[in-house]
């Protein structure tokens, strides 16, 4: 009896095991459970796409010219493996272009930044590789914005 008693616990503890690791896997898959009314909600992001095996198939876009971008107060940039995109806004919707790492800094020295100081937001997708994002940071260094005028945040958190 007691060896019985042993195995239904032992089980018990492999089966709550299991259940905390798969719901800390489909955390991240945006998988809540509502507000407490029994209903399970989920929720997919557009940066999902990847993880539920959509991927973007279209070539990378060559660096624009700087005569192409229209210069903001505040540039966005989004860093995607070792690219470099920034924001191109074209009317009411918003579009990233690629561009390389000199040009970028020359559209971030020209932004006269936001009310609160804000010069450059920089999204990390889940992609980027940290080289790029130190060669851009410490490029931000030598032009001398500091930590208040530049926000970083992972894109795909969002």
């Amino acid at each position: 009896m007691k060896k019985r008693n042993m195995a239904v616990g032992g089980s018990f503890l492999i089966v709550g095991a299991i259940a905390i690791w798969l719901a800390g896997l489909l955390s991240g898959l945006g998988i809540s459970n509502g507000d407490g009314d029994g209903e399970v909600q989920v929720s997919l992001t557009p940066d999902m796409a990847g993880a539920l095996g959509e991927t973007d198939n279209s070539p990378p876009s060559e660096p624009q010219e700087m005569e192409n971008i229209k210069p903001v107060s505040v540039v966005s940039v989004r860093i995607d493996g070792q690219d470099y995109e920034v924001e191109n806004s074209k009317g009411s919707s918003a579009d990233f272009a690629a561009i390389d790492l000199d040009s970028l800094m020359q559209l971030i020295e020209a932004a006269p930044g936001d009310e609160n100081g804000l010069r450059v937001r920089i999204a990390r997708q889940k992609s980027s590789r940290v080289s790029a994002e130190k060669a851009l940071e410490k490029a931000l260094e030598e032009v001398g914005l500091n930590e208040e005028q530049v926000l970083w945040y992972d894109a795909w958190k969002e």
